[in-house]
C-alpha cells in the first residue's frame, strides 16, 4: 500500500516537471517604413 502512495507522488511531481513553456519575443525595425516590429511566440511542450 505505501509502494503504492509513493509511485503515485513519484509519477505526479515527474508529470509536472516535464511539463513547460517557452516564450521567445523578437523586436525588429521594419527598413521600409521604419516602425519596429515585435513578435512572440510561445511553445508549450504536451503533457506526458
Amino acid at each position: 500500500m505505501v509502494a503504492g502512495v509513493v509511485l503515485f507522488i513519484v509519477g505526479l511531481v515527474a508529470m509536472m516537471r516535464r511539463r513547460g513553456a517557452t516564450t521567445v519575443e523578437r523586436t525588429a525595425v521594419d527598413p521600409a517604413t521604419g516602425n519596429s516590429v515585435r513578435s512572440s511566440s510561445t511553445d508549450v511542450d504536451p503533457p506526458v
